[in-house]
C-alpha cells in the first residue's frame, strides 16, 4: 500500500513540475526558437527545389512530344475567337525533382518575328521525379483571331498569317528556351477540313460536279433543334439535319464533305451553316450510308430554360440546303428541306 502511495505522489510531483516549467518564459522562448528553426529549414528545402539555376533547368528538361493548333477561346452564336496553342510533354532527365516550373509561350509572326501574343501555364505542384515524363502541358495564347465562323478562316486563308511559338521554362531563375515550333493552321474541332483541301487522286477527280450529284440520293432525312451549350448563364440551341444517302453511281464514294446552309424560311436569308465529313469508309454502289448529321455552328441564345420555353413559339422556321463536295471539287446541291421547330 505504501508503494502505491509513493508512486502516486511521485506522479503528482512530476505533473506539478511540468506545469511549472511551461509557465516559465524561458520554456516558450526555446520552443519558439525550435519552431522557427524548423520553419526556416523547410523554407530552405522548398527554395532549393524551386530555385534551380537556368543551366540546371536546361539540363533537366527534355522535350519528348509536342503538337500545335488553334483552339477555342470564345464561341458564341454570333462569332468565334480562336487562339494559337502548343501542347508539350517533357521528361525530367536531371537529378532533382522538378516543381513549380512555369512554361511560357511567345507567339510570333513567322515572316518578321514580331510578337503576336503570349501565354503561360504553371504546373508540377506535385514534383516531377527524375526519369518521369509529364502529362500533356497546354500553353494557350491570350489573344487570337475573331471571325463569324471557323470555316471562314479557311475561306480567307490568304489573310491567315502563319505563327510560330518560342517555348520557355523557368522557376525563379531566368527562363530557358526549350525550342521554336511552327503553329499548324489547324483548328480545334474541324481537323477534318484537311480532307477538303487534300489533292484528289486521279480516280477521284472524275467525279465532276454533275456526276457527283447524280451519284448521291438522299433516301431519308430528319431535322430538329439541339442544345449546343447549357450553363447557368446561357442556353444555346442550334438546328441540325440528319440524313442517309444512297450511292447511285458506279464507283465507291468516300470522304464527301456535306455542308448544310440553314436559311430563314420566310426570307431565304442565311441563318447559319455546318459541315460534316462523311463516308469515311467507302460507300459501294447501290449501298445506303449510315446516318450523317450536319449541325449548325450558330443558333439562338437565351438566358435560361424558362426563357427558352417561353419564347419557343418565336423561334423562326428554317430550311436547310445540303451541298456535297468531293475533296476540293466544286459543290453540288442534293436537297432542300424544311426544318422543324421542335427539339
Amino acid at each position: 500500500m505504501d508503494d502505491q502511495n509513493d508512486v502516486f505522489s511521485s506522479y503528482l510531483k512530476e505533473k506539478k513540475k511540468f506545469s511549472e516549467i511551461i509557465k516559465q518564459p524561458k520554456f516558450w522562448t526555446i520552443l519558439v526558437v525550435i519552431l522557427v528553426g524548423i520553419f526556416l529549414a523547410l523554407q530552405f528545402y522548398l527554395s532549393s527545389v524551386r530555385s534551380l539555376s537556368t543551366e540546371e533547368l536546361r539540363n533537366s528538361i527534355e522535350m519528348v512530344e509536342y503538337d500545335t493548333q488553334w483552339v477555342n477561346k470564345e464561341v458564341t452564336p454570333y462569332g468565334v475567337t480562336i487562339v494559337p496553342s502548343i501542347t508539350i510533354k517533357i521528361k525530367n532527365i536531371g537529378s532533382k525533382h522538378l516543381k513549380y516550373v512555369k512554361f511560357i509561350g511567345i507567339f510570333l509572326y513567322e515572316e518578321n518575328d514580331r510578337e503576336f501574343t503570349d501565354g503561360f501555364t504553371q504546373v508540377f505542384k506535385e514534383a516531377l521525379k527524375p526519369g518521369e515524363t509529364s502529362e500533356d502541358i497546354l500553353i494557350k495564347a491570350f489573344n487570337g483571331y475573331k471571325a463569324t465562323s471557323k470555316e471562314s478562316f479557311f475561306r480567307n486563308k490568304a489573310g491567315w498569317r502563319k505563327i510560330k511559338v518560342k517555348v520557355f521554362a523557368g522557376t525563379s531563375s531566368t527562363p530557358t528556351l526549350l525550342g521554336v515550333f511552327p503553329v499548324k493552321q489547324k483548328i480545334e474541332g474541324i481537323e477534318s477540313v484537311d480532307f477538303i483541301e487534300r489533292q484528289s487522286s486521279d480516280s477521284e477527280k472524275r467525279f465532276v460536279t454533275e456526276e457527283l450529284r447524280k451519284s448521291i440520293q438522299i433516301v431519308w432525312q430528319d431535322s430538329h433543334w439541339i442544345y449546343k451549350h447549357i450553363s447557368t448563364k446561357e442556353i444555346v440551341v442550334v438546328p441540325l439535319i440528319k440524313f442517309k444517302v444512297k450511292n447511285l453511281g458506279d464507283s465507291p464514294l468516300r470522304y464527301i464533305s456535306f455542308k448544310g446552309y440553314f436559311l430563314k424560311e420566310s426570307s431565304g436569308k442565311p441563318f447559319s451553316q455546318g459541315i460534316k465529313i462523311g463516308l469515311e469508309n467507302p460507300l459501294s454502289p447501290e449501298k445506303t450510308s449510315e446516318e450523317i448529321i450536319v449541325q449548325a455552328e450558330y443558333g439562338y441564345s437565351v438566358s435560361s430554360m424558362e426563357a427558352l420555353e417561353k419564347n419557343k413559339s418565336r423561334v423562326k422556321k428554317n430550311q436547310s440546303q445540303d451541298v456535297c463536295q468531293n475533296q476540293g471539287i466544286r459543290g453540288c446541291s442534293i436537297g432542300n428541306f424544311p426544318h422543324k421547330g421542335d427539339d
